[in-house]
């Protein structure tokens, strides 16, 4: 899981840095805010699975991942409506879920099996 992050880290960076070098602040803003919204899904995800596949709570996993959509929709929502976000590039910045998978299947470990039951 530390590869996948990893990846998505270094797309929050050079897209931060990119957007902000060629476009304006705003838009590499929105970008960030979109890239921050998916490592915080994926890392509740991880945080929920991990806990679920430990202790077999199914009804206390799924009521977590219920109220945790409802509160990113919330967020999405009360985030499109503000001035200073570009709609745009917040979905590129939500898209970033995609590429980093797909880096992540490119460069991540060989193995996965194996680097998933070291990590945890």
């Amino acid at each position: 899981m530390k590869w996948f992050f990893n990846c998505l880290f270094v797309l929050l960076v050079v897209g931060a840095i990119a957007l902000t070098a060629a476009n304006t602040t705003q838009n590499a803003c929105s970008y960030v805010a979109g890239v921050f919204i998916v490592l915080f899904n994926v890392g509740t995800h991880y945080f929920v699975w991990s806990r679920f596949l430990r202790k077999k709570l199914i009804a206390l996993a799924l009521g977590i991942i219920v109220f945790k959509y409802a509160i990113l929709g919330l967020i999405i929502y009360r985030l499109l409506h503000t001035d200073w976000l570009n709609p745009i590039w917040f979905s590129v910045g939500l898209s970033s879920l995609m590429v980093g998978s797909f880096i992540f299947a490119l460069v991540g470990p060989t193995n996965s099996e194996e680097s998933l039951l070291t990590e945890g």
